[in-house]
């Protein structure tokens, strides 16, 4: 990572030429990855990781994949109380399940719908440049949840952001039963009105987001074939055992092509910021990893804190975010120890930790593991 403004792409294939081999190390961080079904790749938000040339990799949880029939077999009364509600919103929906098409004379405007934390959302960047790449027109509007909003708006592929305080993901004590279908109806109304033509829920197993699309009344709406969320879909896809980067990018690619065939005859963009557009089936996520631009600002503010610390501009960084969103995605203290020691010694990178103040005891342990000099900013 450099701080001199220029966009960083997390997953260059370029890292590679940065290190040497060093087989001990990095089976000894597969090793520890195995008891976590990680293949040796660390888990938590924004994380490094080694692939088998020893150079950086993207890490994510990947779900397993349902039909649109495998109900869950449950007689939980919460689950009950969802299924009544979800049938009866489905009924009231019906008379606008079937839309008419975007209107003709404007460009689309299309509603991305991401309820995830920063690992995820970032991990979503490549879809978002694929479908601006194919309707550079467009307004594309990105919905995230508050913990999310920050990193949103870094993003220069959609026209602006809103936030929704997604239920499931804000992660506090579930309240109400009925709260989240009061913020659904609510929600909805507001979405109604802006007249979205295109809806694409990014989250495969988020029946939330698909109903919120339907009783919105969006036209075109584009989701994953789980239980519970594609009765509300216009179109699905089966999820695949595969990255969080590429499953978005492969809904994105099936939205684009259908949607561009209904309102302009299947004619591709020609241009994307100033470049020849590759329609989205052409799109290969090894050349469109994602990429975070900080604003100046903000690089200002990371240059003066590497500096406190004796990382100087000329030095190769990697930073490392352990942390997680909750325990199960935590991956080892050794393993991470094992990762920074092969950055350090094999890499000739500086290694930086960062974490809130609630995990300055996972970050320290870490740098113990490690056994090198690892500026810890944990807090």
């Amino acid at each position: 990572m450099t701080t001199s403004g220029k966009p960083w792409n997390a997953f260059s294939s370029q890292a590679n030429l940065w290190c040497r081999p060093a087989s001990q190390e990095e089976g000894h961080a597969r090793e520890h990855g195995k008891h976590f079904g990680t293949s040796g790749r660390p888990g938590g938000a924004a994380s490094a990781a080694l692939d088998a040339g020893g150079g950086p990799v993207a890490a994510g949880r990947v779900d397993p994949p349902y039909a649109p029939w495998d109900q869950p077999r449950t007689t939980a009364p919460r689950t009950l109380l969802r299924r009544a509600i979800l049938g009866l919103f489905y009924l009231a929906g019906l008379p606008w399940a079937h839309s008419p098409d975007p209107a003709a004379g404007r460009p689309p405007k299309i509603l991305l719908l991401r309820p995830d934390h920063l690992g995820d959302v970032l991990l979503s960047f490549p879809a978002m440049a694929a479908l601006h790449c194919e309707f550079p027109q467009s307004e594309i509007v990105l919905a995230v949840g508050p913990w999310s909003k920050e990193i949103a708006g870094h993003n220069e592929d959609v026209t602006s952001t809103i936030t929704i305080a997604f239920p499931g993901f804000d992660r506090t004590r579930r309240g109400s039963p009925l709260a989240p279908y009061r913020l659904l109806v609510q929600t909805a109304s507001a979405l109604r009105r802006q007249e979205f033509d295109l809806a694409i829920n990014l989250r495969n197993d988020f029946w939330w987001g698909s109903l919120l699309t339907y009783l919105a009344r969006i036209p075109w709406r584009y989701g994953y074939a789980y239980p519970e969320s594609s009765r509300f879909l216009t179109n699905w896809l089966a999820p695949k055992d595969q990255h969080v980067a590429d499953q978005s990018l492969m809904l994105v690619r099936r939205a684009s092509a259908d949607f561009a065939s209904s309102i302009r005859g299947g004619v591709a963009s020609s241009t994307c910021r100033g470049e020849p557009a590759a329609r989205p089936s052409e799109l290969d996520t090894n050349s469109t990893y994602p990429i975070f631009r900080p604003w100046s600002d903000e690089v200002a503010r990371a240059r003066r804190v590497l500096d406190l610390n004796g990382i100087s501009a000329g030095n190769r960084l990697v930073v490392v975010h352990p942390g997680a969103g909750a325990d199960v995605k935590l991956w080892t203290a050794e393993g991470w120890g094992a990762v920074a020691r092969y950055l350090i010694d094999s890499c000739g990178a500086a290694v930086a930790i960062t974490g809130s103040a609630g995990e300055k005891a996972l970050t320290q342990e870490i740098v113990a593991k490690s056994g090198r000099e690892v500026v810890n900013l944990a807090g």
